[in-house]
């Protein structure tokens, strides 16, 4: 290509052939590369930068020139000797310019190689970089130039110990000194925030103080052998050099304080604030040198000498520039895909949409809205859930890795830790939209962050057998979830895995006996069926080899060998849960039980009802070891009380079947209480042992969906997440608004769609939907019309709002002979319908397996009480009904999110069909638009989502800004204190409330996380010593009261709450105790 510009003709330049020998590459750039070479004619040793020549280099290329041309007779920026092109082998025209060598390296490299000998540099030898590194920016800036790219790789070192810095492709000159630039690049990592902010805000620009930012960063760089949020990806690197107060040292204590004052005057955030690098060349740090610059230099030289050769290659740093990342000299550049909605400029539907397709099709399926978790599903699995990702996500800040629901599980680990509040991590969306397999990775992530081996994998096999037993497929999903299940799983307070809660609420159990056209029933059954046959085991529980029966209909989804191996796994983890083989065999023969019942058939003998095949209803009064004579009488007759006495009649074929669906619907639903209830109890005895103190709740449910037909579980699905949804509402926008109020501050109403009205309309007490179906199911004059005239609506919903069964039939199951059958009978339920727990068994059983503990009775029924927790049993002969189930069943859950702390996740599909990695733009728009994702983004901008009063908010974090012996009131004047100690802005103040943004919020998080991991450390070591010292003379070993009295006796070492958040940790490795 050959190009013409204002100061450079490439046409004109000569070829190098002959002139230079090339040697071995010594270093990488975004756009080039540079090789150490040989003057032919000479000998010396000179340094060839090579840039392919194109359209999109060419500026860059001119720029360079231009400013080696006529700057470089600066003592600190490297000669230029000549320029040239060539033709590569490839055909690329490229572009060669000559410069003077550096054999020294970078000061990168430097820095490097002394960490990794255990040595960190000198603040003289610091000072001394930076000197020169100022004398250079000075040299710029006087002739109009800025730099944009200040930072360790570019400042190199010769052999005698001077100081160049280089690389100005990415420089510019200006009109005037303090002209301003309106373009975003850089170096992630060295970027100025008000560089970074002309990608995010309209108009914004910046001069050359941005090259003080960056000269502070490479201070940092100097220092700590890397720049800050060096670990970071560089997108959320940016996101948070924009955000968060300006950082410094790693370990500031280290340092000198004229060291910590040159960086804190360079990272000034306010651009209007920060000095010039004029006025920063005369800071004492670097001036205190000026008498012994030639001494220091020497000691450069020698220290040089001494560390060894400096790396062959130096790798390329990834550039941002105007929207896109570039990594490598000959790779495509990446445009930037922001990873947090809240962060757009422009906020349309089209725009997040487009961004949102656009980051599918890079395998990006999370994104946040501060911190709510859009989750797409792309119907595929993805390599995003292995091991190394685990580890990513450990006590780190939301922003510091990709959005991912591992991030939504860590925080809401950490904020349980930290706050000693309950969390819940809450699940939405509509069907297919991959609700359960995210509660599924957020469930593993919590046991990876739980660190109980043994104990995870107990958990995580609990929640796949809870999970076969409640999903089923429908239409367009193999494995609906057909219920709502909260999954709390318990922690000590060292934020330790000591076990988990079920709560199941509002199985569809009508999906046994009446399956819908292309649905399936509930996964369980079609396991224990294929199961069985592939062992060979059919035949012990009475079953055929045959696909017609009633209760297992085909479907699209059905894998008979994947069903075997669901089968296999569950009774390997029902056996790891230590659930006996008693139990376990009462679950096969209730299954088979189920199978069969739907075999079961009636006539009418002229004189009632009989039944066809007495021999399959032989077949399950065995299995379920009832008397056959019994349930034969019970399903054939029923008892009516006429007068005050009881009467017997016979039943009509409609009636006996109808009790035959009932008892395989409501046995079904009593074996998945009692699974739930064995569960609970295999973790009994480690929630008493270890303790339970915190709690993280997830929360998996049926999601929306819409049939050509709907029936009246449509109608509790959706109600459910209407529910949900105003939660979400209120949650992220009317309480904001409220507290504002509350506080005297003015705010701006923001735009939601608020769907109150459509709650009342089916949960108002007395005119409800819900209500009035209750009135009409057990009103004397219950009937289809009866209903239908009090609202008009769908009479088969009436009739499913009950599931009745026979008392005689409920007799007959009481009195059933095997000791686990009987009791899915006998005990009481919640008013949420559900099978309450045998505490006096479930207690036998762990004790039987635990040391005695003496607890508070209060505490000790709340561990055994694994259904219904603070609510009371239904012990009366009120007939429950689906529609009153459902009521109480919503509020209770509404209870457990209203008293907990919530973090949601967003599920959208990105088709109808279920396609791998396909995008429907109409579907997901719907999707967020009935998420309010828009809204939400409105007000996570602009508005303030953590809204903590001032009592809380110092005692979480006055010890980030406060002595420990200092004396913090409780006032409005402390709390603004704190925050200008933490050098943040952003927040506002109300009158018994600080209001924070989302970031605010998770930086001061991040930082008490990295205090009470500095505290838990040193607390371990005083631990270790003190029970070293004890154990010399022979004294018990009581740790905690030991710290406590040597704390007290010593009051620099007070124990504050923060201390106390980690009482148990262990030892660290070089501290352990030798027998």
């Amino acid at each position: 290509m050959s190009t013409v510009g204002c100061y450079l003709r490439v046409e004109e330049l000569a070829q190098p052939d002959g002139l230079y020998q090339l040697g071995e590459r010594i270093a990488e750039g975004t756009y080039g590369e540079i090789f150490a070479a040989t003057e032919n004619s000479s000998g010396a040793k000179v340094a060839i930068k090579i840039v392919d020549n194109t359209e999109e280099t060419f500026p860059d290329i001119e720029e360079e020139y231009r400013i080696l041309k006529d700057l470089s007779v600066h003592q600190n920026i490297p000669k230029l000797h000549g320029i040239f092109k060539k033709t590569s082998s490839s055909g690329v025209e490229q572009i060669w310019m000559v410069m003077e060598y550096c054999s020294g390296g970078s000061v990168t490299d430097l820095v490097k190689r002394l960490k990794e000998s255990g040595h960190v540099m000198k603040e003289d030898h610091i000072a001394f970089i930076l000197h020169h590194t100022v004398q250079a920016a000075c040299h710029l800036h006087r002739n109009h130039v800025i730099h944009r790219d200040i930072k360790g790789q570019n400042i190199l070192m010769a052999q005698n110990g001077e100081i160049k810095l280089v690389d100005f492709g990415i420089s510019r000159h200006l009109p005037s000194t303090m002209a301003r630039r309106g373009t975003s690049i850089g170096t992630p990592y060295w970027m100025a925030p008000e560089v970074i902010l002309c990608d995010q805000q309209h108009g914004a620009e910046y001069d050359i103080r941005a090259d003080v930012w960056s000269l502070g960063i490479t201070a940092i760089e100097l220092g700590d052998g890397v720049p800050p949020l060096a670990s970071v990806h560089p997108v959320r690197a940016m996101f948070q050099i924009t955000r968060n107060p300006p950082p410094t040292l790693a370990k500031p204590t280290e340092w000198s304080q004229a060291y910590l004052d040159f960086i804190a005057e360079c990272l000034e955030k306010n651009d209007e604030s920060r000095p010039l690098m004029e006025e920063v060349a005369t800071h004492p740090f670097l001036t205190r040198l000026e008498p012994r610059l030639a001494a220091i230099r020497d000691e450069l030289a020698q220290l040089l000498a001494d560390s060894g050769p400096a790396e062959t290659v130096q790798p390329a740093q990834v550039t941002s520039k105007a929207g896109y990342l570039r990594t490598r000299p000959h790779s495509k550049s990446l445009e930037i895909l922001q990873d947090d909605l809240a962060a757009l400029e422009n906020v349309t539907e089209d725009t997040i949409l487009n961004l949102l397709e656009k980051r599918f099709h890079r395998d990006m399926i999370y994104t946040f809205v501060a911190d709510v978790l859009i989750a797409v599903n792309p119907y595929c699995v993805k390599s995003l859930y292995d091991a190394k990702t685990h580890a990513a996500y450990c006590s780190r800040a939301r922003s510091d890795n990709a959005p991912h629901v591992y991030a939504v599980a860590d925080r809401a680990h950490q904020d349980m830790a930290h706050h000693q509040r309950a969390q819940t991590i809450v699940f939405t969306g509509e069907t297919g939209s991959g609700k359960t397999f995210n509660a599924r990775m957020a469930l593993a992530h919590l046991c990876h962050l739980g660190k109980s081996k043994s104990l995870a994998e107990k958990v995580l096999g609990a929640g796949f057998v809870l999970e076969l037993l409640g999903s089923a497929a429908t239409s367009q999903n193999a494995a609906s979830t057909r219920q709502v299940r909260y999954f709390e799983t318990t922690f000590t307070k060292t934020g330790r895995l000591s076990g988990v809660i079920v709560w199941n609420y509002m199985l569809e159990r009508w999906r046994v006996t009446d399956t819908r056209p292309n649905d399936g029933t509930f996964n369980a059954l079609y396991a224990y069926y294929y199961g069985l046959q592939q062992s060979g085991k059919l035949g012990i529980y009475k079953l055929q080899k045959k696909d017609d029966y009633r209760f297992l209909p085909k479907h699209k989804f059905l894998d008979p060998v994947d069903s075997a191996e669901k089968f296999k796994e569950a009774e390997r983890t029902m056996d790891m849960l230590e659930i006996s083989g008693d139990k376990q065999e009462t679950v096969r023969k209730a299954m088979a039980a189920i199978i069969l019942l739907g075999e079961v058939d009636f006539e009418d003998g002229g004189e009632g009802v009989t039944i066809v095949n007495k021999d399959v209803l032989n077949t399950v009064s065995f299995l379920l070891s009832v008397d056959e004579a019994k349930l034969v009488w019970s399903l054939e007759h029923r008892c009516r009380i006429v007068a005050g006495e009881a009467v017997k009649e016979a039943k009509t074929v409609e009636q006996a079947r109808a009790s035959r669906d009932a008892l395989a619907r409501l046995l079904y639903g009593r074996l998945v209480d009692s699974v739930v209830n064995w569960v609970n109890a295999s973790f009994t005895l480690t929630r008493l042992l270890f303790g339970e103190t915190n709690t993280v709740g997830l929360l998996d449910m049926y999601g929306f969906e819409s049939r050509s037909t709907n029936y009246l579980e449509q109608l509790v699905v959706n109600a459910f997440n209407e529910q949900v949804q105003s939660f979400y509402n209120q949650s992220v926008f009317q309480w904001e608004m409220d507290d504002f109020r509350g506080d005297d501050l003015e705010v701006s109403p923001y735009t939601y769609m608020d769907n109150s009205a459509t709650i009342d309309m089916l949960m108002k007490k007395g005119e409800g939907l819900l209500a009035l179906l209750d009135e009409s199911t057990l009103s004397e004059k219950a009937s289809d019309q009866y209903f239908v005239g009090e609202l008009q609506g769908s009479a088969f919903a009436r009739r499913e709002s009950v599931d009745y069964l026979d008392p005689e039939v409920f007799d007959t199951l009481r009195q059933s002979e095997n000791p686990f059958i009987a009791p899915m009978f006998l005990l009481p339920l919640t008013k949420t319908g559900n099978l309450t727990m045998d505490r006096e068994q479930a207690q036998r059983e762990a004790g039987g397996k635990a040391r005695p503990v003496k607890v508070n009775d209060d505490v000790g029924n709340k561990r055994f009480d694994t259904r219904s927790r603070g609510r009371l049993s239904q012990t009366s002969l009120v007939l429950l009904t689906q529609a009153s189930c459902y009521r109480y069943s919503a509020m209770e859950v509404m209870h457990k999110l209203i008293n907990s702390t919530a973090h949601f996740v967003r599920c959208v599909r990105s088709n109808s069909e279920g396609a791998a990695d396909t995008w429907d733009t109409g579907l997901v728009a719907h999707q967020l638009k009935c998420m309010q994702i828009a809204n939400t983004i409105a007000i996570r901008k602009d508005g303030y989502s953590q809204r903590i009063d001032f009592a809380e908010f110092l005692r979480r974090y006055q010890f980030l800004a406060f002595d420990f012996d200092e004396t913090v009131e409780v006032t409005r004047e402390n709390c603004r204190l704190l925050m200008v100690r933490l050098k943040l802005d952003g927040y506002r103040m109300g009158r018994q409330k600080i209001f924070l943004k989302y970031f605010n919020e998770e930086y001061m998080s991040r930082l008490y996380e990295h205090e009470v991991k500095k505290i838990a450390k040193v607390q371990a070591m005083i631990r270790s010593f003190l029970v070293r010292r004890r154990r010399r003379a022979g004294q018990p070993l009581d740790v905690t009261r030991l710290l406590a009295s040597e704390c007290h006796r010593r009051p620099r070492l007070s124990v504050t709450p923060e201390m106390l958040i980690m009482p148990e940790i262990d030892p660290p490795d070089e501290f352990e105790l030798e027998d």
